[in-house]
């Protein structure tokens, strides 16, 4: 459980300090990597924790900014 949440903590804080980026400054390759990084984290987690709203909730999160960072790589 306290990796879960540990987890959470990490991915939040990344994607918040992300939102803070000017847009001509976003570097779209950076951030992609990292929130691949985050989601070979998540599925090394302990199978229990997936049934878990906690676990899917901060997965749809990693891939939603997954789908928002190809969207901004297009625009740029």
């Amino acid at each position: 459980l306290k990796e879960l949440w540990d987890t959470i903590g990490m991915v939040t804080s990344s994607i918040h300090a992300w939102e803070t980026t000017r847009w001509k400054e976003v570097n779209v390759e950076a951030l992609e990597w990292e929130c691949k990084r985050f989601a070979r984290h998540i599925r090394n987690l302990d199978k229990e924790v997936r049934a878990w709203d906690a676990f899917t909730g901060l997965e749809s999160t990693v891939l939603n900014t997954l789908s928002s960072l190809r969207a901004v790589a297009e625009l740029q």
